[in-house]
């Protein structure tokens, strides 16, 4: 028998003696795996340091991070990046290497995602922050579920201005730097962020990305695994994959809308303080200071109140997209749709052809 199944077996025959009716302290989950142990003959010739390290990685498999544990503890380790159950990556002392570990389990994976989460309800001001990457999995529908049982503030960006309506409760502001003053205020402010599909370009982080998400425990989802090793950013949990796959695995027991995750009331309360403290479009906008002429900011606040749900804005590049992505406000089932990255001259006539055609 080799180590992994011999391990998957050890901690099958521990779940079995402890009862998931009440809860146990550390103490009693390493008195019923030394139990385990003892009674195995087969263990009765291996080296110690075999047994001490079951003996951990039993206990981390079903208190911490599991396999993950020894490496979150190592300060020399400054980056962990999984991809699927058996594609484990460690950066330490500058060398990225592959695991010989692997989960045992994709259920255990999906529990390592339930303790990741674990700290969002442990936190005092998370943030959610998704991008396009959520729309082009297909889960945008599962993302508005997690929202809300969730129950953290979330803050769309440049990609994904229409990821979240705006008169959401959750619905904090867009961030980056054509977005707007709450939305950045709650990701500067956050001590936990998740991002999900969404790629930190300099437009989001800005040049002096040192400072981005500064004082924030950072866990960034991406499917591609050299966008986490930018060196503008600074990356506490890697999570490389699909972004519906990590969000179809964040199933919250015990939550849900009418009891969410996370309880900090105080800090989604801070969050719409900013909103009404700091609107985008305010009277300033409406004055006339050249007659026959509108201020963008004004004919974004009243576009927005003419148009309706489920309506589709096709929006150019330059002033049109700055402005909109700070301005408008976005109803339910309404898409905003841009071309923030590449900002090509022209995008907007092809642009919103291929819109009349797939939406006639």
């Amino acid at each position: 028998m080799d180590y992994l199944e011999q391990r998957r077996k050890l901690r099958q025959m521990v779940q079995e003696r402890l009862d998931y009716g009440r809860d146990y302290t550390d103490e009693e989950v390493e008195d019923t795996i030394d139990e385990v142990l003892m009674e195995q003959e087969s263990l009765e010739l291996c080296p110690v340091e075999l047994r001490r390290r079951l003996r951990k990685e039993l206990f981390d498999s079903l208190r911490r991070l599991d396999i993950l544990q020894i490496f979150v503890e190592d300060s020399s380790v400054t980056e962990i990046m999984i991809n699927g159950m058996d594609h484990i990556f460690v950066e330490q002392d500058g060398q990225l290497r592959e695991l010989d570990r692997a989960f045992d389990s994709v259920e255990k994976l999906q529990d390592v995602i339930q303790q990741i989460l674990d700290k969002i309800e442990k936190s005092r001001r998370p943030v959610l922050f998704p991008g396009n990457g959520v729309r082009l999995a297909g889960a945008m529908d599962d993302f508005q579920k997690l929202v809300n049982i969730l129950g953290v503030p979330v803050i769309t960006g440049m990609s994904s201005v229409d990821a979240m309506e705006s008169e959401h409760p959750y619905f904090a502001g867009r961030s980056g730097g054509t977005g707007t003053r709450p939305g950045n205020f709650a990701l500067q402010n956050s001590d936990v962020l998740l991002s999900i599909g969404n790629r930190q370009g300099f437009a989001q982080t800005g040049f002096q990305y040192q400072d981005w998400a500064r004082g924030s425990y950072t866990i960034l989802n991406d499917i591609d695994e050299n966008e986490l090793k930018k060196p503008s950013l600074h990356v506490s949990l890697p999570v490389c994959g699909d972004a519906g796959d990590l969000i179809c695995a964040a199933k919250l027991r015990g939550a849900d809308e009418t009891n969410p995750l996370f309880k900090g009331r105080d800090w989604i309360r801070q969050c719409q303080v900013w909103k009404q403290k700091y609107p985008v479009v305010t009277a300033k906008h409406y004055e006339t200071v050249e007659e026959g002429c509108t201020n963008i900011y004004a004919f974004y606040e009243e576009l927005s109140k003419a148009m309706q749900e489920g309506q589709t804005l096709m929006v150019s590049v330059g002033t049109s997209r700055v402005a909109g992505s700070q301005a408008f406000r976005v109803k339910k089932g309404q898409r905003f749709i841009t071309n923030p990255n590449t900002a090509s001259m022209g995008f907007c006539l092809p642009a919103a052809t291929g819109i009349c055609v797939a939406q006639p």
